[in-house]
């Protein structure tokens, strides 16, 4: 991951940071506290093995995301909001338990200035690394202690660069657009604007209270529980109980449109339009109830207690499936990109990955059960033309695969395309019954937790009663996808067809141009004889080449006066 360059760290007790100002940030890490300020001392009470937590959870594609030590139970934000361009102000409550004896643990915290930390109501000394926020408690955590970090901080937010693009300069996390704000932070954007272990593997409850002026509305994830009136601004209380991981937060500020939709079975979903949205971009997010009842006959019942969607003015030809409201960008509505964000809330939200080298996981089963609702709402023949159309852009292509990605590839073809013909791979080996049943027993088995590619191959084989790894380790694996047999003569047949075609349209250009040719050259034949004179006089007014022509007339000579000898006169009379 990128860093930006930071000013010198500073560690100091709450006292004084309080009196001399938060905290600034650092730059390079340093995991011992700084040399001039000791970490508070051990007490004879507290435990003898306790060793620092990591600043890391080692993941192959985000190594700097998440941290070791500890386990989080629930965040909960209290955040106050103005404007775009003014500071925010927040406190955010944190529970967790410790996984080890321990001396000190980091969170991941990007930008914002720290006020205070506190651990157990007991002021606590913090230092800014980077993005590591790296906190002694007074006293040592013993493993397996349940205990609460309250961080203080305040500020303008801004973006994390997002380390996944080879464009520098995006960023994820906190975004606003003119006067709307959308949290957008896949894959570890969250630090941005909150305190947290960002990573995956550590899912929490979450819960918010998000103050704003009237008239705006401040929108997350779950339900909204109350709304507070306090004169010229609002408190929007809202909270999730279901556990989550933080880059799937959300939080969208702006004087939304809110529509409301109530499906068959009673359920509602709640859909939050910026009003620079036209009314021909909100016509597919109506579909949503018909789109989550389909992927219910899929993959067992939604799993969640509330659905809707954000849409946002974000220029972002993007959406995010964040957790039971996923956000999308500008324009980006669509109703096949609404079903995969919402196969998302159980491939990705309800199951979620252990690393981000899982990602297939996700998002090959999420673009899969996309291409499924297209099959079960518009029929087999428009399923079979996105199949088709999948298998032959990645039958030739080389490269990174959808079981073994890099951080570069991680969004790309080979997990979007690619990963979701290796869910088809399956479903057509082990048939409809089989493949459904693998579905919905995963999302059964790992339910609110995290989970790899082995433990589905492994899943699946038992599912199956045999190993699927001998079908499915080639696509996720290998450089060349397997050739299905049927789909080749098909690729073979439009080729020959092209061909035909091509030398059709060759055969008729050539005869064009010979035709052409001919033209021409007769045009050019005619123009030479019409403009040639005639072989047996000269042309007319011409002189005669051998007399030169002129105005006075030949001077006239006397014959002599005498007998000719019958022979012809050597020179003509005049």
């Amino acid at each position: 991951m990128r860093r930006s360059p930071q000013p010198s760290a500073t560690l100091l007790p709450l006292a004084l940071s309080t009196l001399l100002g938060a905290c600034t940030s650092s730059g390079a890490k340093d995991t011992a506290a700084p040399a001039k300020l000791e970490a508070p001392a051990q007490t004879s009470v507290a435990p003898r093995s306790a060793t620092p937590g990591g600043d890391s959870c080692g993941d192959p594609l985000i190594p700097a995301s998440g941290n070791t030590g500890y386990d989080v139970q629930s965040y909960a934000l209290d955040l106050r909001y103005t404007a775009a361009d003014q500071p925010i102000e927040a406190t955010a409550r944190i529970r967790a338990k410790a996984t080890q004896d321990l001396s000190r643990f980091n969170l991941d915290f990007s930008g914002l200035e720290v006020r205070s930390a506190r651990v157990d109501g007991a002021t606590a000394l913090f230092e800014r690394q980077g993005q590591e926020l790296v906190i002694w408690p007074a006293q040592p955590l013993a493993l397996e202690r349940e205990f609460e970090i309250e961080i203080a901080y305040g500020g303008v937010p801004v973006g994390v660069e997002d380390s996944t693009l080879p464009v520098p300069g995006v960023v994820i996390g906190w975004q606003t657009a003119e006067d709307e704000v959308y949290v957008f932070s896949q894959p570890n954007g969250a630090m941005n604007f909150l305190p947290c272990n960002d990573h995956p593997s550590d899912k929490a409850l979450y819960s918010a209270r998000l103050t704003v002026p009237k008239p705006l509305m401040a929108v997350s994830n779950g339900v909204l529980r109350e709304t507070l009136d306090s004169g010229d601004a609002r408190t929007f209380v809202w909270s999730a109980r279901d556990p989550m991981a933080t880059y799937l937060i959300t939080i969208a500020i702006g004087e939304f449109e809110v529509e409301e939709l109530v499906a068959t079975d009673g359920r509602k979903y709640l859909n939050y339009y910026s009003p620079k949205l036209r009314a021909n971009q909100r016509k597919s997010f109506a579909k949503t109830p018909q789109i989550v009842e389909t992927l219910e006959s899929i993959t067992g019942a939604y799993p969640f207690e509330s659905c809707g969607n954000i849409a946002s003015s974000l220029r972002l030809p993007a959406a995010l499936e964040t957790q039971t409201i996923p956000v999308y960008g500008l324009g980006s509505g669509v109703e096949s990109v609404i079903a995969h964000e919402h196969a998302h809330q159980w491939f990705g939200d309800l199951v979620s990955v252990r690393d981000w080298s899982d990602i297939w996981l996700n998002e090959g089963f999420a673009e899969y059960l996309a291409w499924m609702y297209t099959e079960r709402s518009k029929g087999a023949e428009a399923f079979d033309k996105i199949v088709y159309g999948a298998y032959r852009s990645m039958r030739n292509a080389k490269g990174n695969t959808p079981g073994k990605v890099t951080a570069r590839s991680m969004f790309g073809s080979s997990v979007y395309v690619r990963g979701p013909l290796a869910v088809h791979a399956l479903r057509k080996d082990v048939g409809d019954e089989v493949f459904l049943r693998t579905l919905r027993t995963w999302c059964e088995k790992f339910a609110n937790r995290n989970a790899s590619i082995p433990e589905f191959l492994d899943h699946a084989s038992e599912i199956a009663g045999r190993d699927v790894r001998p079908l499915l380790n080639p696509w996720l694996y290998d450089e060349q996808i397997p050739r299905w047999a049927d789909y080749e003569e098909r690729v073979a047949a439009e080729q020959r067809e092209r061909d035909e075609r091509r030398a059709k349209r060759d055969a008729e250009k050539a005869a064009k141009d010979a035709e052409r040719a001919a033209k021409e050259a007769a045009e050019r034949a005619a123009g030479a004889t019409e403009n040639k004179p005639a072989d047996d006089k000269p042309a007319a007014d011409k002189p005669a080449a051998d007399k030169p022509a002129t105005d006075k007339p030949a001077e006239s000579k006397p014959t002599e006066d005498k007998p000719t000898d019958n022979k012809p006169s050597d020179t003509t009379g005049g």
